[in-house]
């Protein structure tokens, strides 16, 4: 009884041994087989170059480019940006034909098809003057600040440097 416990207690490593030695002989075949493949080819290279009916020279050797052939960096990068420009344009567009805004007493007029009796004007115009401006430079900011980090990413492309969530997150934790 203890011994048939005992093959009972060491069958899974005799299991797992066994499928380690047909793994291993899976991969030494398959090495042999190409081997045998290549030695093949060179048997036959010899022969061809022995009956002088073929002749093998290197007239330049292989060569690899750095850079990626496809897509074109700067390319793609200013494809990026005028496709978001355009998806922004195309959004404020869209949103105010969903929800439009009268900007003018005649348009009021036109819309509702009454005639305007009286306006109201601005009350504080120096007030509406310095809001305008306010706007217009923050719009102005932001678009600077867009097109300055198109320029850094252009930079960084140049210098070699591949923008992507991986390497931002390194350089923020480094």
């Amino acid at each position: 009884m203890a011994e048939l416990r005992r093959y009972l207690d060491t069958a899974p490593q005799v299991e797992a041994q066994y499928a380690q030695l047909n793994r291993d002989y899976d991969v030494t075949k398959a090495q042999y087989t190409a081997l045998l493949g290549n030695l093949q080819k060179a048997r036959i290279g010899e022969q061809a170059v022995s009956a002088g009916s073929v002749r093998f020279e290197i007239v330049q050797p292989p060569m690899a480019l750095y850079g990626p052939v496809w897509p074109r960096r700067k390319l793609f990068l200013a494809g990026v940006l005028l496709g978001a420009l355009a998806a922004g344009a195309g959004l404020a567009y869209g949103l105010n034909y969903l929800f439009p805004v009268v900007s003018s007493g005649d348009a009021v007029g036109r819309s509702l098809g009454v005639p305007i009796l009286g306006r109201v004007t601005v009350a504080f115009p120096e007030r509406e003057r310095r809001a305008f401006r306010r706007d217009l430079l923050r719009i102005s900011l932001a678009t600077a600040c867009l097109f300055v980090a198109f320029g850094v990413a252009l930079v960084l492309n140049q210098s070699g440097y591949r923008l992507s969530l991986t390497a931002l997150k390194a350089l923020v934790s480094a």
